[in-house]
């Protein structure tokens, strides 16, 4: 949770214009839609002129107690850009009749280490803020807390965001407003798994672990949380989810149980609920559980993986699904990766792509019958790490392709032996073998024994994967080597036999004349 350093400077019994919500950073030209939330917390009207923001004073404006009035830096469309304050949160006539004050003011917000001066000269709020998110606002837990990011994506410009709200909902017994946050946030928790194989508590992509999927508007889910029956609380928060924890419409959030924190499901029975300060958005029961089996809901039924898997095999498209990882998940190491494609409609890009991100190369697979399903076996080598150029902790396995993709997320381990040379070479990166393409033309039979034939199929393969220039140039040495020894021992061996029958002049040797042309022996009267 991203927070601002808020200074407040009050003067006794002065209660004043208090800075409520800011939009630092609008998805859109910031000149047309940056934006800052004031309210009177005074119990008498007071008028803006009063007061100087980061410098420059004020419109003209009576603010009544407990109004809230918007500052904006431009109202109405006066560019025809297409931007501006009325379009993103009117109903875009160009005409302000919304039902709270907006007025332009001369101001503007750094999306970076920026500050926002509010005074009269007697009453000072200045707040310090580092970074900013695009789209999403700063926004007040309560009139005299600090600022988090709105959870509600473009913010909410003119009433109480949902903390404020909330907090008046003891105070004023408001049943419309609690209807009314209720329609603008929409989560639905829509797979969990309460048994899965081994350690309930594990560290991730292992343990127990919720999906949520967000059916409304875009919003930030951190300080939203899960409970169980006992009260336990799981907070989601970036360093356990899969996903973004700001999420669209449509999109999934994987939430992993945090070993800090007392939240467990039960294997027999238990209920699961989303909250976020006390109010209910989803919640959903079990009576049991099978281990390493989810529960997903499918048309607002809930049923199990291998059911669901029964009910979908006929309406089913091309997907990609990493279904094991093999190896230790160490740097400097092989892993096997189990694929399944089902290759259903021919498309005319037909690749498939794995790779882990940032830490191996990349296989690329070419699919090429359609209605065919894939069981693979590939190795993926995770880099060397001696020189610390990665990060020890969570990587995502990355199958695209064919229209679809699939990843898994899994913890590597500095565990790698750096032993280096004499002239300080490492001797584990001449020793690296790198598949950098495969083509498969014909799929692989479902394999009986997964862990065992699966890897000897790809270790005992005699095909050669990779051959280096410089093995090449040795074996091209070694064989002319070979060559030149056999052509020395033949000349050594045809010498000793002529040294040995030189001076062995019989019949055979031919003629007298043929002796003496050839070499050069005198025998007897010779004339030329």
């Amino acid at each position: 949770m991203k927070k601002l350093i808020l200074i407040l400077l009050l003067i006794p019994e002065v209660s004043a214009l208090i800075v409520t919500e800011f939009m630092p950073n609008p998805e859109g030209p910031d000149e047309d839609l940056e934006w800052i939330e004031l309210y009177n917390s005074y119990n008498n009207s007071m008028n803006l002129q009063d007061f100087y923001l980061n410098g420059k004073i004020l419109p003209n404006l009576q603010v009544n107690p407990k109004e809230t009035v918007v500052l904006v830096r431009q109202l109405l469309d006066k560019d025809n850009d297409s931007f501006s304050f009325e379009k993103q949160y009117g109903n875009q006539d160009n005409i302000w009749n919304e039902n709270f004050t907006a007025i332009e003011s001369s101001f503007s917000l750094s999306n970076t280490n920026g500050a926002i001066n509010l005074t009269n000269l007697t009453y000072t709020e200045l707040i310090h803020y580092d970074t900013s998110t695009e789209g999403f606002s700063f926004v007040k837990e309560s009139l005299n807390g600090s600022f988090t990011i709105s959870v509600i994506k473009n913010g909410e410009p003119g009433k109480f965001n949902i903390l404020s709200i909330e907090k008046n909902l003891t105070e004023n017994n408001s049943t419309n407003e609690t209807q009314q946050i209720n329609q603008s946030i929409k989560l639905e928790i829509i797979e969990f798994m309460p048994n899965p194989k081994g350690v309930d508590n594990d560290k991730p992509p292992n343990g127990e672990w919720i999906k949520i999927k967000n059916l409304g508007d875009p919003l930030n889910l951190e300080n939203f949380y899960l409970e169980d029956n006992s009260n336990g609380k799981l907070f989601i928060t970036s360093s356990n989810i899969d996903g973004n924890i700001f999420l669209n419409t449509n999109e999934i959030l994987k939430v992993y149980r945090n070993t800090l924190e007392d939240f467990s499901l039960n294997n027999n029975a238990d209920t699961i609920k989303l909250k976020y300060n006390n109010t209910l958005f989803d919640s959903v029961s079990y009576t049991s559980s099978l281990e390493g089996i989810s529960w997903k809901k499918i048309n607002n039924s809930w049923i199990s993986e291998e059911e669901k898997e029964f009910q979908e095999e006929k309406e089913t498209e091309n997907y990609i699904k990493i279904e094991k990882v093999y190896g230790k998940i160490n740097f400097d190491n092989t892993l096997y990766i189990k694929l399944n494609i089902y290759y259903k409609e021919e498309l005319d890009d037909n690749d498939v792509v794995l790779y882990i991100e940032n830490i191996t190369d990349k296989i690329k697979l070419q699919l090429y019958s359609e209605n065919i399903n894939y069981s693979l076996l590939l190795p993926l080598k995770i880099k060397s790490n001696c020189d610390n150029e990665f990060n020890e902790g969570n990587y995502f396995i990355i199958a695209s392709g064919i229209s679809t993709y699939d990843k898994k997320r899994i913890f590597v381990e500095s565990n790698e032996k750096c032993d280096l040379g004499l002239s300080g070479i490492n001797l584990k990166e001449s020793k690296s073998i790198i598949v950098t393409e495969t083509t498969i033309t014909k799929p692989i039979e479902e394999l009986k024994n997964p862990v065992l034939k699966e890897k000897e199929n790809v270790i005992n393969t005699k095909e050669t994967l990779y051959t280096s220039k410089e093995s090449q140039i040795q074996s091209y040495a070694l064989i002319l080597f070979v060559a030149l020894l056999i052509l020395i021992t033949g000349a050594l061996i045809y010498g000793r036999w002529e040294n040995t029958h030189k001076d062995n002049i019989g019949s055979s040797w031919g003629s007298e004349r043929t002796r003496r042309k050839n070499y050069g022996y005198d025998f007897g009267e010779y004339k030329k």
